[in-house]
């Protein structure tokens, strides 16, 4: 598990960063659908979700925006229940930069 990683969401590569990395029990591609999922809760401007992958369900829930060094964007929780117990991660998704020449 990396603490800086991307992950695509129709179409779009997003990136984002452990803040709490307690993801423990979660292989890569359910840590792919949960920041799926919280890109997605993101953009339909929602506040918290009830999420399941194959080995993890709970709840994400969007926290606030943040600073952390030189990245910037908005923080997720989330409660989840794991093949190794109980997990809070959060996850900053980073804010999208217009890299265009317009």
């Amino acid at each position: 598990m990396s603490c800086f990683n991307f992950v695509p969401y129709n179409g779009e590569i997003w990136n984002y960063v452990f803040v709490n990395p307690d993801a423990f029990g979660i292989n890569d591609k359910d840590r792919s659908h949960l920041v799926w999922n919280m890109i997605d809760l993101y953009k339909k401007h929602e506040e918290k979700r009830d999420v399941k992958g194959e080995d993890y369900e709970g709840r994400i829930t969007k926290e606030n925006s943040a600073v952390m060094g030189g990245l910037c964007g908005t923080v997720f929780g989330a409660e989840l229940n794991t093949p190794k117990g109980k997990r809070k991660p959060k996850i900053m998704l980073l804010n999208k930069v217009d890299a265009s020449l317009n």
